[in-house]
């Protein structure tokens, strides 16, 4: 990959709170993560990301719409429309899929449940669109379902360790 590549992290304030210019410093690094970001709302903005011709984006969305108790299928009909504006407005950009991580439920308010169904259904999207999807999740859970109290600050946002693994999880896609 040619150096003043420019990457794109797209999501929530799990994205938006990485340090990613420090994370990867060899790469021109665009944060477009957003805190309490739902996919609608990242479809509604994604002109100013696309717009960038950047060369690859990860995108991790959908806590917040399952946190806003929207089902399954509006999710993953924005997910379509997200895939598709890419596509026809930047279709030379390679775009990653990230799964949702794992949260700590008893402090979150979400189901872990409704987060691996959904991640189901993102990776079932990226495998039909030949489109690359990490799964995170696995990662970050413990034996007992929930995220790993090492990588998170407060059952839903990540630590400093938190953002490592992450890189650590996506590093050889850069």
């Amino acid at each position: 990959m040619k150096i003043n590549s420019t990457i794109v992290f797209l999501g929530d304030s799990l994205t938006e709170r990485g340090n990613w210019k420090e994370l990867f410093p060899e790469y021109n690094i665009l944060n477009y993560g957003i805190s309490g970001n739902k996919t609608y709302e990242i479809l509604n903005r994604l002109n100013e990301v696309i717009v960038r011709q950047p060369d690859k984006i990860f995108l991790m969305a959908g806590i917040n719409d399952l946190g806003e108790n929207r089902n399954a299928n509006e999710i993953i009909a924005d997910y379509n429309s997200i895939i598709e504006n890419i596509n026809n407005e930047s279709s030379n950009t390679g775009l990653f899929l990230l799964s949702i991580l794992p949260v700590a439920e008893n402090r979150a308010g979400l189901k872990n449940e409704h987060i691996k169904e959904l991640n189901y259904q993102i990776e079932n999207i990226a495998n039909n669109k030949h489109i690359k999807f990490i799964n995170m999740f696995n990662a970050f859970v413990t034996t007992s379902g929930q995220i790993n109290p090492k990588y998170s600050n407060d059952g839903l946002h990540l630590s400093k360790e938190g953002y490592i693994l992450w890189k650590q999880l996506i590093k050889n896609f850069i």
